[in-house]
């Protein structure tokens, strides 16, 4: 038997950019017609940036849906850490 769910992400769906007008809530919203998280909206969060509570429940929805953005997500916080750790040891 064969669970249906979300489409695969293919690497154009992964690197679509927001269109003009577009908002993080309705980017994630419309995660199903092949919009996904971008780095940036990744490193945002992760770094504390998105304060609008909108944003993050919507942005909480598409990784609901979406586990190839929760491991995308995980893979971009490493990424930021890394670099701040980075960063500190050379400020020395």
């Amino acid at each position: 038997m064969r669970v249906s769910g979300p489409p695969p992400l293919t690497p154009a769906a992964v690197v679509t950019r927001p269109a003009l007008g577009e908002t993080p809530q309705t980017r994630y919203a419309s995660a199903r017609n092949g919009h996904h998280l971008t780095d940036t909206d990744l490193e945002r969060s992760h770094l504390g940036m998105v304060t609008d509570e909108a944003e993050l429940a919507a942005r909480e929805e598409h990784l609901l849906v979406w586990p190839a953005c929760v491991d995308r997500a995980l893979a971009n916080d490493e990424y930021v850490d890394a670099i701040r750790a980075a960063a500190t040891f050379f400020e020395r």
